[in-house]
């Protein structure tokens, strides 16, 4: 009984909905006297079934549509693709063909093609809902969220009640950098539908960002709170809000009921840790502290109050080791900073800006002495600038780590051009005077 119910079921599904479970139009699809569905067969006897019947009658769209469909069900799209073609060479004004086609090779991942076929459809009928809705959600799939914004616009004409759809739109809108118009979306969707429970979360996220006053937002997260005081993230939520408030007292009691109904999150750690030493628990803040800098480390603000709280109660080593790594990460790493000069004196460099470069190279250098290769590019500079003589000096000082055996892998790969334009500079020397050896700006 309950292999015909699943049966039944999947049959139903082929025949009255499509992939996606959208409704579709049926176009020329009967679906009058359907003996299959009296079958207790499984996939693999419907399909030779429908082979068999399909060997006597080729040209039963119905029948190759709902072949399509058992090989949608089991996931093997790229039958149901060729099917679908067939179906379509037969009759090429079957939209459910189209539609289901489309739907497998979007789960192929053949997304192209497939919005091809749904902007295909609604040019010839775009009161079609169930594609639109569809061609809408590969959009944003894609990542094509400009589009997508659009189809969801064009579907709340048809149904402006419809919160799913004020949703997506509110998704789009804030990949699109536009705030205002995701969240007026989220908070008409969050209207019709105050039971979803995600939606809530992203509409408070999206008020803090935007700065709105925590008091002005806190409405919102009670309301998702009367639908379900179960939901962890709200109740860390509710606790952020007033943390932000700076009502430290209700911002430690609701992240503590968040914690007690197992939110180990590093977020609801730190909150929950600061706002005890905000209200004196020090011992208590230094606990749950040292869990969420257990998941991060390089947290400066956690790290300070931290060692404030250590401090405190007496726990002056750790207070010390907390703070040393503060410091070390608000130091910048010398390195790195050489990294940035260098890449500008690049830029000056292509931009034949060279006494540029050559300051932006020499303060890498005096940053990160032992990247010999700066002395390179600073030679380099000179060349391009005809100031030969400094080339020529820079290059040769350069070549000097060449010889040690333990040069870095930088300076070996520089050696031979290195080389090669202190022979150029012999060659180009030979016929100047000094009065030509100076750097040329070809461009400011």
């Amino acid at each position: 009984m309950a292999k015909f119910s699943l049966l039944l079921g999947i049959i139903l599904l082929l025949v009255n909905t499509s992939a996606y479970n959208a409704r579709a139009q049926e176009n020329d699809i009967s679906t009058e006297n359907i003996g299959i569905m009296a079958y207790n067969l499984s996939d693999e006897e419907l399909i030779e079934l429908l082979k068999e019947r399909l060997r006597t009658d080729s040209l039963s769209t119905r029948n190759w549509v709902m072949l399509g469909g058992l090989w949608e069900n089991r996931m093997q799209f790229d039958s149901a693709i060729v099917v679908y073609q067939r179906a379509i060479a037969i009759d090429s004004t079957c939209t459910k063909c189209k539609q289901h086609l489309a739907s497998s090779l979007a789960n192929l991942g053949k997304n192209g093609w497939a919005l091809r076929i749904y902007q295909e459809i609604l040019e010839a009928d775009s009161s079609n809902v169930s594609v639109r809705s569809q061609y809408a959600r590969l959009l944003r799939r894609d990542g094509q969220f400009l589009g997508a914004f659009l189809q969801f616009e064009h579907l709340l004409q048809a149904d402006t009640l419809n919160s799913y759809i004020w949703e997506q739109l509110g998704d789009c809108a804030m990949r699109i950098d536009s705030m205002a118009v995701g969240l007026y979306a989220y908070n008409k969707s969050f209207e019709l539908n105050p039971a979803n429970m995600p939606l809530s979360i992203k509409l408070i996220n999206g008020f803090i960002k935007a700065g709105i006053p925590p008091f002005e937002v806190m409405p919102i997260a009670d309301i998702a709170y009367e639908q379900d005081s179960t939901y962890v993230p709200i109740v860390r939520t509710k606790g952020y809000l007033f943390f932000l408030s700076q009502v430290y007292p209700d911002a430690e009691k609701w992240l503590e009921k968040a914690s007690i109904m197992g939110d180990s999150s590093r977020f609801t750690q730190k909150f929950l840790g600061i706002s005890k030493y905000h209200i004196g628990k020090h011992l208590a803040a230094t606990e749950y502290l040292e869990r969420a800098f257990e998941k991060d480390t390089t947290d400066n603000v956690l790290n300070y109050i931290m060692a404030n709280s250590y401090i405190q109660i007496g726990g002056w080593p750790r207070a010390i080791e907390l703070l040393d790594i503060t410091e070390e990460l608000l130091t910048p790493n010398p390195k790195e900073v050489a990294l940035l000069y260098a890449s500008r004196g690049e830029a000056y460099k292509k931009a034949n800006q060279y006494q540029k470069a050559i300051a932006q190279f020499e303060k890498a250098l005096e940053l990160h002495p032992e990247y010999k290769a700066y002395i390179y590019e600073i030679g380099i500079c000179y060349y391009n600038a005809k100031d030969y003589d400094n080339a020529k000096r820079t290059l040769e000082d350069f070549l000097l780590f060449a010889d040690d055996s333990t040069a870095m892998r930088s300076i070996n790969e520089r050696a031979p051009m290195a080389k090669h334009f202190i022979r150029r500079i012999n060659g180009e020397t030979f016929f100047l005077d000094g009065t030509n050896v100076k750097i040329k700006e070809s461009s400011e």
